[in-house]
């Protein structure tokens, strides 16, 4: 006998959440310790945190975001601020990345601000993604034909005479390069410890920090024509560590590192705990602004995979080539950013099936709450939203009295809308603050569309019902960016009571990240509801009077007072005659 299709749906559904299940316990039995990491020395947790006060409309913080290269692998980075938004910016030929930080629009200026960035890292990795030997090339190329790498810079004198006259006095040209370097190196690192945070009070102080004595060394590697840069990270170790500084110089074609500090010359002798935030001397930089710098670092596990360990079992290389943490930095957040559209797009079919609300599509809601994961960003994401639908849709009324053709008339529009938005960006200047991220990520021609749609429904149902439907649309959005960030108002319930926060931050994201094989459950519930046929929650409000009616006893289901009156006998009155057949008399 063959199957309903219902049967088929739910033998579908419930095969799919057994497979689901399987996998993500599978994948949690082989990693275990690894479900966040990739085999490595250790595993760490480090939180930059800046405080300051901005002093300008135009003002900003960059922090210049760790590479993911060599050894270094960052995972699951983190931004939050309640006065601030950021914007990723990426150097052109690939390198390195900043988070530019400016006054989100509206906010008072001057003003304090508070921001952090949290990342993971794994160090020591044994075996480097594609991703990050791609940086690596990137990052540790030659230097360029600029010239940077040997021209003076601030705080690093290289052509200063006393500079000169010390490096020539040290070594000669006519060694090699490698000699050359371990020459200098070998001065500065006899150095004592003191204050001196330049190249040339370093010199004659003969003493500086970790700073000072990695720009000296820099500023004599340079007078003697050996390329070289100052590496700003952090030397990891539980508690709050400080922002320290070593050397790299071109030698042999590769970047040797060097740490005159802590007496560290070439790549085999610096620790694996060494993590560069920065090719350069400032990881976090301002202007306009006043700020301080703090860090803290976390050691998540001692160790993923020592060396030595028996090879891994083909379940776990499997798993690991399966895992998305190997991506790179940017690409995992574009990934966590696709994995919650199924999501979105669940909680849409729900409110459209079974609730009743109506949208202006699926995707148009789901993307209008994904726009801004961040909670503090949504309101001008949502004003943004309403304010191009409200004037797309006074353009589309104008345009409707050319009758234009469909295609045109859509170039038309969004021509409109982006006239609109440049327009304003252009008036508002450095006060959009975070609007020019929600025009980037707003889609254009789904919100053309959307205007075409709500046209539409305006001229065949009334503007009553367009609107109604475009409040609809407003209210699953705002729906869906609480759903993708459910710990938020959990944990503020929570707060209410006075307890703890009992929810794990980003528990949505979290989690599909690290078993994206939950979507299963979501196509799961999306092909049940696929099937619904019952009443819609709206429906059951609207015809609550029809549903609360009195039926008369006898099993009929005709509402009380649709019968014929009695009559002058007090007998109930005949039915109507049907076929010209009238009723006989009562025996």
């Amino acid at each position: 006998m063959a199957m309903s299709r219902t049967g088929l749906t739910v033998v579908t559904a419930l095969a799919l959440t057994v497979l689901t299940a399987a996998l993500m316990a599978g994948r949690h039995y082989v990693l275990g310790s690894e479900i966040d990491g990739t085999p490595g020395t250790g595993t760490w947790k480090v939180t930059v945190v800046v405080e300051g006060r901005l002093s300008a409309a135009s003002a900003s913080i960059t922090t210049v975001l760790p590479p993911d290269f060599r050894r270094q692998h960052v995972i699951d980075e983190r931004f939050s601020s309640a006065e601030l938004a950021h914007a990723i910016r990426t150097a052109r030929d690939g390198g390195q990345r900043r988070a530019v930080w400016r006054a989100r629009a509206g906010a008072a200026r001057p003003q304090p601000f508070r921001l952090s960035y949290s990342f993971r890292c794994v160090t020591g990795m044994y075996r480097p993604t594609p991703g990050m030997l791609q940086r690596t090339h990137a990052l540790d190329a030659a230097p360029g034909a600029d010239g940077r790498d040997f021209r003076p810079a601030p705080l690093v004198e290289s052509e200063h005479p006393d500079v000169a006259v010390l490096a020539e006095r040290l070594v000669s040209l006519d060694d090699s390069a490698a000699e050359r370097a371990r020459g200098l190196f070998d001065y500065v690192a006899s150095l004592p410890a003191g204050d001196a945070a330049g190249a040339l009070d370093c010199l004659h102080d003969l003493s500086g920090s970790d700073a000072g004595k990695s720009r000296l060394l820099v500023a004599l590697c340079r007078s003697r024509q050996i390329a070289a840069r100052v590496v700003s990270g952090l030397v990891l170790a539980e508690g709050p560590p400080a922002l320290y500084h070593w050397a790299e110089a071109w030698v042999e074609n590769h970047w040797l590192p060097m740490d005159p500090a802590g007496g560290h010359f070439g790549t085999a002798r610096l620790p694996n705990n060494y993590l560069v935030l920065d090719l350069g001397n400032q990881p976090v930089r301002g202007e306009e602004a006043r700020f301080q710098v703090r860090y803290a670092v976390t050691d998540l596990h001692e160790s993923l995979a020592p060396e030595g360990a028996p090879p891994p079992s083909a379940a776990k290389r499997l798993w690991r080539k399966l895992s998305l943490v190997n991506l790179r930095p940017e690409e995992q957040g574009w990934v966590k950013f696709l994995l919650l559209l199924p999501v979105a797009a669940l909680v849409v079919s729900v409110f459209r099936t079974v609730v009743g609300i109506t949208t202006f599509g699926t995707f148009g809601p789901a993307l209008l709450g994904l726009v801004c994961r961040d909670l503090s960003d949504f309101p001008w994401a949502l004003g943004l939203f309403v304010g191009i639908m409200l004037f797309g849709w006074g353009v589309r009324r104008v345009l409707d009295r050319y009758h234009l053709l469909m295609v045109p008339r859509i170039s038309v529009l969004l021509t409109c809308i982006v006239i609109l938005l440049v327009v304003g960006l252009m008036l508002l200047g450095p006060y959009a603050g975070a609007t020019h991220g929600y025009v980037a990520l707003l889609p254009l021609i789904i919100l053309t569309h959307m205007v075409e749609r709500f046209w539409t429904v305006e001229t065949e149902d009334g503007t009553a019902a367009s609107f109604r439907t475009l409040l609809g649309t407003v209210v699953v959005a705002v729906v869906v960016t609480f759903v993708v960030n459910f710990d938020l108002p959990v944990n503020g319930v929570l707060h209410l009571f006075r307890r703890g926060p009992a929810v794990p931050p980003d528990v949505v994201r979290t989690t599909l990240f690290r078993y994206p094989e939950a979507l299963g459950f979501f196509l799961a519930a999306q092909l049940l509801i696929g099937r619904y046929t019952g009443y819609r929650l709206t429906e059951l409000f609207r015809f609550r009077d029809l549903l609360l009616e009195e039926f008369p006893p006898g099993g009929t289901h005709e509402p009380a007072g649709s019968r014929p009156a009695p009559d002058g006998n007090g007998r109930p009155g005949d039915e109507p005659a049907q076929h010209g057949v009238h009723p006989g008399p009562e025996p």
